[in-house]
């Protein structure tokens, strides 16, 4: 059973799709110093839970002048029974929380997210929606796509599943599933486009498209969420940590501002609003939905919360589903490795022909697209190969190449130069001597 999503065919890169090879490492996404205006961001000294910053905004939000706030305790803010409970948060293990706070002057509902930073707590808050009782339906949903999980047959109909379904639930114009790749490159393995615009169903992407610490903090943080990537951006006050004398680290914070390499990006693409969630396995970061409106969408909290949810059911099934794929290669992988021994046990016509036979187990065994089976002068091809007489040439290159029996890299072209006139030119090469 091969993972078929490894075997996805790679699509040409359109005028769009080379933005991704922007490199945008440089950028320091985690100390981007300001937030986006759909909330508001408050920064706390624990134990005393006293204002150290906060958004320009939160004047607007909780009508009291900035002055009242900076250096006043968060009671200023909320009742004393809710800060007990931002103050209890601190004694559990975990790092983030989330509760709806009502404030007492204005009796708005706030929903509020704790993070806890080493020497603080952060504080996002969002206004919550007048009407909250289409959650309650939301959830009754998701529990029915859930259930849809059970019913896939292999990985790739199950991201199929979660993009159909997250696109129907959402109602954003795109959705994609995108898998990162060993190298750290991705490619889309499902998508759901209602729009009239191209698919990117099939695209490959360099790893340069999501920098490094863009992958760390998806790794962290499940959701990131940009409303209308034409917002105007909320600077903090006071705009550096009182207590660090330096940028606040915002990599926690859904609320945190959007990189102008990343705004524009999105925005050549035709994107007016975006959400990513972050699908993970046992090995980490295993790729991303990606959500695209070609108009500013507003989300409530809780209706993110609920798609975050879904996110990890999603992360779990995909880590069973590559158990039972792991699961039965390795049965297979047995079998022929058995069959392999007999047949050297017979005669050598034997072997080459007991590899032939079992062409896509090989194949499937080391998740390639092609084999060349080499004993003295036969050859055997099977799968997409070179010609006959390109791989003879590169096999006795090969032999003078690796005295340890194993040569193996992903860009042949590199050290092989030879192979960019193949009329099939592998990418990568894993070259084996068993005897």
């Amino acid at each position: 059973m091969a993972n078929t999503l490894d075997q996805t065919p790679p699509r040409s890169l359109n005028n769009a799709d080379l933005l991704a090879l922007e490199p945008r490492d440089v950028y320091p996404v985690r100390f981007i110093d300001t937030i986006q205006p759909h909330g508001i961001l408050l920064s706390l000294r624990y134990p005393d839970l006293e204002i150290l910053q906060l958004s320009a905004n939160a004047e607007e939000f909780l009508q009291q002048p900035l002055t009242e706030l900076i250096g006043h305790p968060l009671t200023v803010v909320f009742a004393e029974s809710d800060v007990e409970w931002l103050r209890h948060c601190l004694d559990q293990p975990q790092t983030s929380a989330y509760r709806v706070l009502t404030h007492p002057a204005t009796a708005q509902r706030f929903t509020v997210g704790v993070h806890r930073q080493p020497d603080m707590l952060l504080l996002e808050l969002e206004l919550q929606a007048m009407n909250e009782a289409g959650v309650d339906d939301l959830l009754g949903q998701i529990q029915t796509v859930i259930a849809a999980f059970s019913t896939a047959s292999d990985l790739r109909s199950l991201v199929e599943i979660f993009a159909r379904e997250t696109q129907r639930l959402t109602e954003f114009d795109r959705v994609m599933v995108y898998r990162f790749k060993p190298n750290l490159s991705g490619v889309v393995v499902a998508e759901a486009n209602t729009s009239d615009r191209e698919s990117y169903l099939g695209l490959h992407y360099p790893a340069t498209d999501i920098p490094r610490e863009a992958r760390e903090l998806f790794y962290k943080n499940s959701l990131r969420f940009i409303p209308d990537l034409n917002y105007v951006p909320v600077p903090l006050v006071p705009a550096t940590n009182p207590l660090a004398n330096a940028p606040l680290d915002l990599g926690s914070v859904g609320l945190r501002g959007v990189s102008p390499p990343h705004i524009d990006y999105l925005q050549r693409m035709g994107v007016g609003g975006s959400m990513s969630l972050s699908l993970t396995d046992e090995q980490g970061l295993w790729g991303l939905i990606a959500c695209h409106h070609y108009q500013p969408k507003p989300l409530s909290t809780m209706t993110r919360m609920a798609f975050t949810m879904l996110a990890k059911v999603a992360s779990l099934e995909i880590t069973r589903h590559q158990e039972r794929d792991r699961s039965y290669s390795q049965d297979q992988n047995k079998a022929l490795l058995g069959q392999l021994g007999i047949a050297i046990n017979e005669t050598e016509d034997a072997v080459l022909k007991t590899l032939t036979a079992n062409a896509q187990v090989l194949l499937n065994m080391f998740e390639a697209e092609g084999a060349a089976l080499v004993l003295d002068q036969d050859y055997a091809l099977v799968g997409r190969t070179p010609a006959e007489a390109d791989i003879k040439t590169f096999v006795d290159w090969l032999f003078h190449q690796e005295p340890d029996q194993i040569f193996a890299t992903q860009c042949l072209a590199e050290v092989y130069p030879p192979n960019r006139d193949w009329s099939e030119n592998p990418a990568g090469v894993l070259g084996i001597s068993i005897f």
